[in-house]
């Protein structure tokens, strides 16, 4: 049995400019995702600026017959592929946490979700650890933990929720 695509899900933690691709407009970009709306996903032509909506499943009517309308790239079409935050650095520098308070930094490990121990580099490092929270210290705003909390940029498991 097929698992029914769910974009809002996919979508919701994505910054607003997202680089995204339709079939019927082109390339467009994320304006937002509205989680309690029929149609949640809106999008806008990257060079003309128009707004459209599409439903949970990308598609821009109810209609079960109907396709999606909304991919990562022109040329990506799977979604479990998509990953909308920029790629690390092994051992830039991050902020971690387990439960958004007590924050320490360490390396980037360059796996998913994963840091190295002890703050040690990756020269120095044979072990790594995953953390709910992980920011890149660019992101990371010290005078605003819930912030952290909800940044866009979050590296760590929670980000999978």
């Amino acid at each position: 049995m097929e698992t029914k695509l769910n974009l809002v899900e996919i979508l919701k933690h994505c910054p607003k400019g997202t680089d995204l691709y339709s079939p019927c407009y082109g390339e467009v970009e994320l304006v937002c995702v509205l989680t309690s709306e029929r149609y949640p996903i809106k999008i806008q032509t990257a060079k003309l600026g128009s707004a459209y909506y599409l439903n949970s499943s990308g598609k821009i009517a109810e209609n079960d017959t109907a396709e999606c309308m909304l991919f990562p790239s022109k040329d990506q079409r799977d979604w479990s592929k998509f990953n909308p935050l920029p790629e690390l650095e092994t051992d830039t520098i991050c902020a971690v946490s387990d439960d958004g308070i007590d924050w320490s930094f360490r390396y980037w490990a360059g796996d998913e979700h994963s840091v190295f121990c002890e703050g040690l580099k990756s020269a120095h490092a044979n072990d790594t650890t995953e953390y709910e929270y992980i920011i890149p210290l660019r992101y990371f705003n010290p005078l605003c933990l819930e912030c952290n909390k909800n940044s866009k940029y979050n590296y760590g498991t929670k980000r999978k929720s």
